[in-house]
């Protein structure tokens, strides 16, 4: 029987129409030293947009606006058989200036422009919303 969670990610954009990226620590579950969107996990009864502002807070110490809502996906079953249905958000910061919060699960912090993300090690599920979005190439 598989497992049903849901998950948001939030694409952070800066000056510059610069990339907000997390490099996901030693301790990460998957593709550690990767580059992702901040994100996480839904909680119960919690709505998206309001899972989106609690994780940046969390993540990176920031507040941020909610631009629009990207897209939605639901993901097949993955190794232990969870069915991940994600949002992923555009948003900027609205106060604050991002930093590591949990250390053990993200190890750097950096702005990129679009033209240097083909050129990272990006996350299986980053590099597919960039490619998406058309910012990177498949």
């Amino acid at each position: 029987m598989n497992q049903r969670r849901k998950g948001i990610a939030v694409v952070i954009k800066g000056e510059g129409d610069k990339i907000l990226l997390m490099q996901r620590g030693p301790n990460a579950r998957t593709e550690s030293g990767y580059w992702e969107n901040p994100g996480g996990e839904i909680e119960a009864n919690e709505e998206s947009k309001d899972a989106a502002k609690r994780e940046m807070k969390e993540e990176l110490g920031v507040e941020i606006n909610i631009i629009k809502l990207l897209y939605s996906q639901e993901f097949e079953p993955d190794a232990k058989g969870v069915i991940w249905s994600i949002e992923i958000f555009e948003g900027d910061v609205a106060s604050g200036t991002p930093s590591i919060q949990e250390p053990d699960k993200c190890s750097a912090i950096a702005w990129f422009s679009k033209e240097e993300l083909n050129s990272i090690p990006l996350t299986t599920y980053t590099r597919s919303d960039f490619v998406r979005f058309g910012w990177v190439k498949e």
